[in-house]
């Protein structure tokens, strides 16, 4: 059905008129009364006359919008008391007079975007009480005078976005008390005034992206207990100080990517109790210093990436219990400490790809144990400590793949969950680089073959394939299902098990010791073994001078052969274990004693037959010599002239002291006859006896019992010792007694 001047019009759908896009020149007459939604978009009307739509009284939407309208009369839209939509989008407007809008009391949205309006007058907007919507986007609008928005009290939504604005005056908005949303994005300005936006107490969205801002008043954003969301992306802003942003209880988000902010200062985003998501990508910082995010509480996603970070400092995020998400990616991060994300305890998401990190510390991670996304990918990572990701129980996404390392350490996986998926493209760790040098092996804690390694079982430290069940034995790098190919470093295989080379050097160590301590011992024991013969030589020198000549030498000779036991026991003791380097030394010893007992008792038996001979000789005829015996065997010492001793004696009371306690009772000596009385089987020995070398018995009451030996030639002495004895110039022969 066709409606309007020469029927140009489409008025088939009830109350809506089409008159769009048909090249018209002039609004067309004949329209209905009774036309609710009225469209001439796509025409070619160049203005609009006054009273152009009297007596359209139900209008209630009008659409001139993409048409060269380039001015509109005053009056143009008198009578249209029901209309709450008016489009004049698209236009080549260049201004908007004084009381254009007048009479439209009902309206709530208003377009006049897409136009060449670079000013708008004080009263434009004048007369429009229950206005909600004005967009006023996509014009040249240079500057807005302070009541530019008079009594807009209803206003709800702002867009000035691409315009060419250069500053907001303070007050620019005062009368905006319904404001929520105001959009001044891509527009000029270099800074933000003090109390630029005061009034605005129910502004929940203000963007202010795509500016040239580069810097940010104190008081910018005064009065702004609502705001919600604060946009100041692609902007020229160089640091944020502290207190920036005070004020902003009620914020949520902030956005600031792409500035070139360089620092952030200690509390710069202090008085942000609200906020839950924080963007600062694409900027130029080159670290994170402890507290810059002190105090936001509730901040849940930080995201950091496409900056010139190297180095996160310990703390860097302290003071953030709530954050789930924390995006570093595409940074220059070459290394992470060990508390870089300490305090972390609620992290679930944690992006490091697109890095330069070379290494992964023990304990990096063990901070955010909530984790269940990591990405490592894309980074320069060529060695992982073992215990890397210990704790991280929850993990469900571990990307490491883009890497240059080319093996992985034992127990990398272990206590983590099964089925991490490792990679971008699946489960399996690939692209890698295992396949470095031609081999085809899966590296440790892996399995499979090295361009598709799978993850070992949580419970496996290495593996030969999936399931508990296939473990490699404890210490073991590699494995062939049950047998041992390889143990970790610093193990050695022994019986088929991997042993700390630690533990071999300690026991080795207890074996030298035990091997030292048995030495002493042996040692302590052929010392004692020395005494008890002194005191066994003692009690036969009572007897005679040749029972304990051989009885010393016994002993002498068998604590030379437990030395040399005990020397070889202990220079050996290092080379065996413990336990095989000690049984000779005990069985040493116990042969030790046991000779040592068989001495006592052969020393013992002869004091015995002695003891006899003693007897006999006390019963001799009164004309013997019995108090003629020399200390030596000899019968060339018998009458010779005597030699007056006693002298040196009294000038030594100690040396006599000493004679006397080793001799004991003389009573018990040898008869010695005119001949040599030698042992049967013992050889002789010949001793050249020195001049002028006096021999004593002390054992003999007067001086007929000291004799000076010849000294023309050496004399024939049956030995009483089973080792040579040595030659002493000028000393006492006493010492054969001990």
């Amino acid at each position: 059905m066709a409606c309007g001047t020469d029927g140009v019009c489409d008025c088939s759908t009830g109350t809506t008129v089409d008159c769009g896009s048909r090249s018209l020149t002039t609004i067309p007459d004949g329209i209905p009364v009774t036309t609710t939604d009225l469209r001439l978009h796509l025409n070619l009307f160049t203005s609009v006359a006054a009273n152009a739509f009297s007596g359209l009284t139900a209008l209630n939407s009008l659409f001139l919008s993409n048409n060269p309208i380039t001015s509109i009369a005053v009056n143009a839209f008198s009578g249209l008391t029901a209309l709450t939509q008016l489009s004049l989008a698209g236009n080549p407007l260049t201004t908007i007079p004084d009381n254009t809008f007048t009479g439209l009391t009902a309206l709530t949205r208003l377009d006049v975007y897409v136009t060449q309006i670079a000013s708008i007058s004080a009263s434009a907007f004048a007369g429009l009480p229950v206005l909600e919507v004005l967009s006023l986007n996509d014009n040249q609008i240079t500057n807005i005078a302070s009541n530019t928005f008079t009594g807009l009290t209803a206003l709800t939504r702002l867009s000035l976005f691409n315009n060419n604005i250069t500053s907001i005056p303070a007050s620019a908005f005062a009368d905006l008390s319904a404001l929520t949303y105001l959009d001044l994005a891509g527009n000029q300005m270099t800074s933000l005034s003090a109390n630029a936006f005061i009034g605005l107490t129910e502004l929940t969205y203000l963007s202010l992206t795509s500016n040239e801002i580069t810097s940010i008043s104190p008081a910018a954003f005064t009065g702004l207990t609502a705001l919600t969301e604060l946009v100041l992306e692609n902007n020229l802003i160089a640091s944020i100080s502290a207190n920036d942003f005070a004020g902003l209880t009620s914020l949520n988000l902030l956005r600031m990517r792409n500035n070139q902010i360089t620092s952030l200062s200690a509390n710069g985003f202090a008085g942000l109790p609200s906020l839950t998501e924080l963007d600062l990508d694409l900027n130029l910082m080159t670290s994170i210093d402890a507290s810059a995010f002190a105090g936001l509480t509730s901040l849940n996603l930080l995201s950091v990436q496409n900056n010139q970070i190297t180095s996160i400092s310990a703390n860097g995020f302290a003071g953030l219990p709530s954050l789930t998400a924390l995006g570093l990616e595409s940074n220059q991060i070459t290394s992470i400490s060990a508390n870089a994300f300490a305090g972390l305890t609620s992290l679930n998401f944690l992006r490091l790809e697109g890095n330069q990190i070379t290494s992964i510390s023990a304990n990096a991670f063990a901070a955010v144990t909530s984790l269940s996304v990591l990405s490592l990918h894309f980074n320069q990572i060529t060695s992982f400590s073992a215990n890397a990701f210990t704790g991280l129980t929850t993990m469900m996404y571990l990307l490491l793949n883009s890497n240059p390392f080319t093996t992985l350490p034992p127990g990398l996986f272990q206590g983590l969950q099964n089925g991490l998926i490792l990679s971008l493209e699946d489960s399996s760790l690939s692209p890698n680089n295992f396949t470095f040098n031609g081999n085809i092996f899966a590296p440790p804690s892996t399995y499979g073959s090295a361009s598709q390694p799978y993850q070992c079982d949580t419970v496996c430290a290495t593996c030969f394939a999936s399931g508990p069940g296939a473990c490699c034995a404890n210490n073991c790098l590699t494995c062939l299902s049950t047998t041992c190919t390889q143990c970790y470093d610093g193990f050695v295989m022994q019986s088929g098990l991997c042993v700390s080379l630690a533990s071999i050097s300690s026991a080795s160590a207890a074996s030298v010791a035990t091997a030292s301590t048995a030495s002493a011992s042996v040692a302590s024991l052929v010392s004692a073994t020395s005494t008890l013969s002194a005191s066994v030589a003692s009690i036969a020198a009572a007897s005679s001078a040749s029972i304990a000549s051989q009885a010393s030498a016994s002993a002498a000779s068998a604590s030379s052969v437990w030395q040399t036991s005990a020397a070889s026991a202990a220079s050996n003791a290092p080379n065996k274990p413990s336990d095989a380097s000690s049984l000779p030394i005990i069985l040493g010893i116990v042969c030790g004693l046991l000779a040592l007992l068989l001495l006592v008792a052969l020393v013992v038996a002869l004091r015995r037959r002695r003891s006899n001979t003693a007897t006999k000789l006390r019963e001799a005829p009164s004309g013997s010599e019995s108090n003629t015996v020399s200390n030596f065997a000899n019968p060339a010492f018998a009458g010779m002239a005597a030699t007056p001793t006693y002298d040196i004696l009294s000038a030594n009371p100690t040396y006599y002291s000493t004679l006397s306690a080793a001799t004991g009772n003389h009573a018990l000596y040898e008869h010695v006859d005119s001949k040599p009385q030698a042992s049967a089987g013992l050889s002789e020995l010949q001793y050249a006896n020195p001049s002028g070398v006096e021999y004593a018995n002390p054992s003999l009451p007067n001086p007929s019992s000291v004799g000076v030996p010849s000294v023309s030639s050496p004399t024939a002495y049956a030995t009483v010792a089973v080792v040579p004895s040595k030659q002493v110039e000028s000393g006492s022969y006493a010492s054969i007694a001990n």
